[in-house]
This record gives C-alpha cells, structure tokens and sequence, in this order.
C-alpha cells in the first residue's frame, strides 16, 4: 500500500468503529489508522461497494471516553491487509481525535525521519502488534537504517518481538528509556547499562 498522507499516521491497539454515514445510509467499519489529516477505514465485504472516491461523508468514532466526530470525502479505496480499505481526507485537521485516541487507546505512530540515504524510524506511544504490518514493510524493503525508541512509551510481546527483529538484522535501536529500555534488557535485546 502506497502512503499518500504527510502526517503521521497513528494506529489504534484495539478494535475501534466508525459509523459513517453518506446518502441517508450508514455503515459501520472498523479504523485502520488515524493521522490529522485523514484516515483508514476497514470496509467489510458489502460495504466495499457503497464507497466510491469523492463520495462525501460524515463520521463518528466510537472512543471509550465519547464519540469524536468528523466530516470529509474518500479519497480512494485500497487493500488492507486481506481485507478493503477507504481512504479519507478530513475537511479540515483533527488534531484533537489523535489526541483522544492516544489517551484512549494507548495507539502508537512510526514515523520516518532523517536523511535520504539513512532512514530512522521513530516510534512514538505504543509499540506493539498494531505496527506489525508497517514495521515489517519497512524492515523487509531495508528502508531503515536505524529505530529511534525516545518517544515509546510502552510494548507488548509483539513491539518486543518487532524490535528483536529488528535487532537480530542490525539496525540499531536508539534511546530507549524507562520501563521501554528495561523490558528490552530483561528480553536480552540490549545490553544493561554500565
């Protein structure tokens, strides 16, 4: 999948809906990932056919704390994972649901930074198997010379084990700290400090 977005994308750690409504009629689906700019939305089987690009829609996101609404327009439809996705650009930013949703949900957000000939991958909040597809893209292409951890604030087994991986194929893991640095030492990923 080709990333058209600018903004980083933050991807949630549980299951969260969006019902959209467009036309008079609603569907619900699931969200793939959040940036404030726009998102994707996961798209069962007969729902693939009710969105095509430039239909106009509004949104309400189901979080645990209240609904956050929104409004904008499908931008395209494209696979996720084994299943369809919608891409959607807000009409205006919504900084303020990125914000909710890390509250939430605890979601997590790789971004890619440095220079063109040496990528770092900085990971920002949660670490774990909401990432998987995207860090594993970035590790198996080579795109990433290094993994900034300064902005991680938590993993699970699977940021654990994306992060050995990344380790065993020696791309450095930089400025873990805290209780991310000291899961990594007890998981024998890095070395304890002197």
């Amino acid at each position: 999948m080709h990333e058209k977005r600018k903004s980083v994308r933050y991807l949630p750690r549980s299951h969260l809906v969006v019902t959209l409504s467009t036309g008079g009629r609603s569907l619900d689906c699931q969200l793939g990932d959040l940036s404030a700019s726009g998102c994707m939305v996961v798209l069962s089987a007969e729902d693939e056919a009710r969105l095509q690009p430039q239909v106009r829609l509004t949104a309400e996101l189901r979080l645990p704390d209240g609904p956050a609404l929104w409004s904008g327009r499908v931008t395209r439809l494209a696979p996720w994972g084994t299943q369809q996705g919608a891409g959607v650009v807000f009409d205006q930013e919504c900084t303020e649901l990125i914000e909710r949703l890390m509250a939430c949900d605890a979601a997590g957000a790789l971004r890619l930074g440095g220079r063109a000939d040496e990528t770092c991958a900085e990971v920002s909040g949660h670490l774990g198997f909401a990432m998987h597809r995207c860090f594993f893209h970035l590790l198996r292409s080579g795109g990433i010379a290094a993994v900034s951890l300064r902005q991680c604030t938590s993993l699970d087994s699977a940021g654990i084990g994306l992060l050995k991986i990344a380790h065993e194929a020696g791309v450095p893991l930089l400025d873990a700290r805290g209780a991310v640095r000291d899961l990594l030492v007890a998981a024998g990923i890095l070395r304890p400090a002197v």
